[in-house]
C-alpha cells in the first residue's frame, strides 16, 4: 500500500477489511459501481491458471 499511495496518493485513501472476496466486492461496488464484474473475471482467470 506503501508504494501504491506514493505513485496515486489520491486514488488510495479508503480502505477496508473484509471477510470474504464477495464482501470486498460489495464495498467495491458502493464505491465504483460495475467493477465487480472484473474482480470476478480476474478471480476466474487466476484460478484457472493455477490449475
Amino acid at each position: 500500500m506503501t508504494v501504491l499511495n506514493w505513485l496515486a496518493p489520491q486514488r488510495f485513501r479508503e480502505q477496508t477489511v473484509a471477510s470474504t472476496f464477495e464482501e470486498a466486492v460489495e464495498w467495491v461496488e458502493r464505491r465504483l459501481p460495475h467493477r465487480g464484474v472484473v474482480l470476478r473475471q480476474l478471480l476466474d482467470e487466476a484460478r484457472a491458471k493455477s490449475r
